[in-house]
């Protein structure tokens, strides 16, 4: 009797990672709560990143604030993500990983997270108690 091979699922080459992330459109929204707008790209992955691949600093209109999702090709609706930062001192910018309900906002008083139509969102701390605080994150860490 012949034995079946598995097909196992390949991760993505870093290769087709960056091509992805070429392709990927700046999106915004503005969050209810606030006054400014919210930017992102987004990818799909199947697999997490340790960081955001080199191509993610060469994304087109990146700008300071921006965020990078990573969806994880699951059926748990989990993501990473990262927010890009850069100094007018530095020629090259950064990015940090953000965390569910992290108070990142420049006054400290929202929290950041992805909404139930998977928008990011900054929220309001009242907002954040009653209606995300108790669920589980979509966001891994």
């Amino acid at each position: 009797m012949r034995r079946q091979s598995r097909s196992r699922s390949a991760s993505p080459s870093r290769a087709a990672v960056n091509a992805d992330l070429k392709e990927a459109e700046r999106k915004s929204h503005k969050c209810r709560e606030r006054t400014e707008s919210i930017s992102w790209f987004e990818v799909k992955s199947l697999t997490r990143w340790e960081e955001p691949p080199a191509a993610a600093n060469d994304l087109h209109e990146l700008e300071d604030e921006d965020l990078l999702i990573n969806w994880l090709n699951s059926a748990s609706s989990k993501c990473q993500i990262w927010r890009f930062t850069r100094k007018e001192t530095q020629a090259v910018g950064q990015w940090d990983r953000l965390r569910w309900g992290e108070k990142c906002d420049q006054q400290k008083t929202h929290r950041f997270v992805i909404t139930e139509k998977g928008l990011p969102s900054f929220v309001a701390e009242s907002t954040w108690k009653k209606k995300y605080k108790p669920h589980t994150p979509k966001i891994l860490t």
